[in-house]
């Protein structure tokens, strides 16, 4: 009897634990202006090949004026 109601105590506190849980939320803030040259260093011929590179190699914007 005396184990059983330990447990039953037991179950008890660790959902009273879990209920006081405070909610995780994520603020994420970004710089347009550093995406940007990000975005640019990333795909200049002096970086390594990379996925954004072999993108913007098949786009639309992959014209002489664009790259000036």
């Amino acid at each position: 009897m005396k184990k059983i109601l330990i447990v039953i105590f037991f179950l008890i506190s660790n959902s009273f634990t879990l209920l006081a849980q405070v909610r995780v939320e994520f603020k994420l803030h970004f710089s347009e202006i550093y995406a940007t040259y990000d975005f640019l260093a990333k795909i200049s011929d002096n970086y390594p090949d990379n996925d954004l590179k072999t993108i913007y190699a098949k786009s639309k914007y992959n014209m002489e004026s664009y790259k000036k």
